[in-house]
């Protein structure tokens, strides 16, 4: 009788088929020249189910939240680590020896076995990062688990020594001038509840501030953005509305008659108010900054929600430009009592993934940096470029691995010694399907075009990650 076989369903095969192991490989492969004074950590997140799913509706966002640590010793050495993050559902699933909790971001309860409807999914598979002495695995929706930072494993759910009562966003923040973690969690009063919760957490790790305050309506919020005055949610109508559970039908739809708001948060006064605005979505933003009494975020936005799963693929292979993320900057004047989003497109490219040099989080950037869909070969939604983004001159830079190369989410790496913004490096996990291994490309952050400085090789592929940090801070194993 077969068992443990995963089908060939889209996010169950070729880079996305589970890589089932926990282990390391030390001395890893270097071709190029890798920075002798570059020490730190990249530590990253992956989902990877380790039993096949219920159901036929597995979605990438279900998998089991598995990081990725690439330990850099300085003098050429990288060293690697991977573990499973050990939650309380998965532990379920290794003692009943199959998988129980079916699609836990878009399914419904009936794909869940009986015996844990009654349960609360968790993966934990979604960013890591290091921050006051903790190292987290997140995920939306629900708390932090912490990591033993050197061998990955799992010590358990993270509350702040008792200060946070509910979930904790995936993409908290640190203001680049105080060090402070912001963040925020929803669906705070619990299933299908508009209470939302704004998150300090200071530089030593101690939670300062949990505030609950009302949203518009309950609705998927991933990601969101800080300024030096203000906190920022860009919230559109993808409603999470429990009610569908009791007719079988997904928690998450897409209500795009409704409008979207902009939540802005005063960090001061903890007032809140909600700007209306036309309907659209995002994933993640890019960066917040003030203007005298303007706030300007950047960030990729859709005209509607992407769901990444197997039937928009095809109708994004029909019309790429339906379901396409741009680069976007919102600009709000908050001095006035009814206040406009004016939005500027950044760039044309379909995008996504952005991210910024973090010494610059909360104040004016010039730099951005994301992936885009060259379509080498037609539309396809693998990321397969990288691009640099001066948004002073305008001037775009890419970076191609070539056309059986795809890419998940860059870091920024700052140059050791270095204070100006933009000085320092790309770290970019690259699948190469030619070998079937993944690769890390270090490249030069402002001059792409002139390709990798080092590839760091591993013997096997990594599954795609969706987000991760570099620490040059990072509590190095000797």
């Amino acid at each position: 009788m077969s068992k443990f076989l995963f089908s060939d369903h889209p996010y169950l095969s070729g880079n996305f088929k589970p890589m089932r192991f926990e282990g390391e490989a030390r001395f890893l492969e270097i071709e190029g020249d890798l920075p002798e004074d570059l020490v730190g950590a990249y530590v990253l997140n992956t989902a990877c189910p380790q039993f096949p799913p219920n159901g036929k509706n597995y979605h990438w966002f279900s998998g089991d939240g598995k990081v990725h640590g690439f330990y850099f010793k300085g003098n050429g050495v990288v060293d690697y680590c991977t573990k499973w993050v050990k939650t309380t559902n998965f532990e379920m699933e290794r003692v009943a020896q199959k998988s129980l909790f079916g699609n836990k971001k878009y399914g419904s309860r009936a794909e869940m076995d009986p015996s844990v409807r009654h349960i609360r999914a968790q993966s934990a598979n979604t960013n890591v990062l290091y921050h006051g002495g903790h190292l987290l695995a997140l995920e939306d929706g629900n708390p932090p688990i912490a990591l033993h930072p050197q061998s990955l494993e799992t010590i358990g759910s993270f509350d702040y020594h008792g200060s946070l009562d509910g979930p904790m966003t995936a993409h908290p923040h640190v203001d680049s001038q105080t060090g402070e973690l912001i963040s925020f969690g929803r669906m705070v009063g619990g299933l299908g509840s508009s209470k939302m919760s704004h998150l300090v957490v200071s530089s030593s790790g101690e939670l300062t501030e949990n505030m609950i305050f009302d949203a518009p309506y309950c609705a998927l919020l991933h990601d969101f953005a800080i300024s030096e005055r203000y906190v920022l949610y860009p919230l559109g109508p993808a409603i999470l509305d429990p009610a569908r559970i009791k007719k079988g039908q997904p928690i998450l739809q897409w209500e795009g008659e409704r409008p979207s708001f902009l939540g802005v948060l005063d960090r001061v006064t903890l007032s809140v108010r909600w700007i209306e605005m036309d309907s659209c979505f995002m994933w993640h933003t890019l960066n917040a900054f003030d203007d005298g009494d303007f706030v300007c975020l950047d960030l990729v936005r859709y005209r509607r929600l992407p769901r990444y799963d197997q039937l928009e693929d095809v109708r994004f292979a029909q019309n790429p430009e339906q379901f396409a993320g741009k680069l976007v900057r919102w600009r709000v004047d908050l001095s006035q009592s009814s206040p406009i989003v004016q939005e500027e497109i950044l760039d044309d490219l379909i995008s996504e993934f952005p991210r910024v040099d973090e010494r610059v989080v909360g104040q004016k950037h010039r730099h951005a940096f994301f992936l885009c869909l060259n379509n080498k070969e037609g539309a396809s939604r693998h990321w397969d470029a990288l691009v640099h983004l001066d948004l002073e001159t305008g001037k775009r830079c890419m970076y191609d691995p070539g056309k059986q190369s795809f890419m998940s989410e860059a870091v920024f790496v700052p140059r050791p010694g270095s204070v100006a913004e933009g000085d320092g490096f790309l770290l970019v996990p690259v699948y190469r399907s030619d070998l079937n291994c993944s690769e890390l490309h270090l490249l030069c952050a402002t001059d792409l075009d002139q390709g990798p400085i080092a590839k760091i090789r591993l013997p096997f592929r990594m599954n795609p990650s969706f987000h991760g940090n570099f620490h040059p801070d990072f509590p190095l194993a000797q």
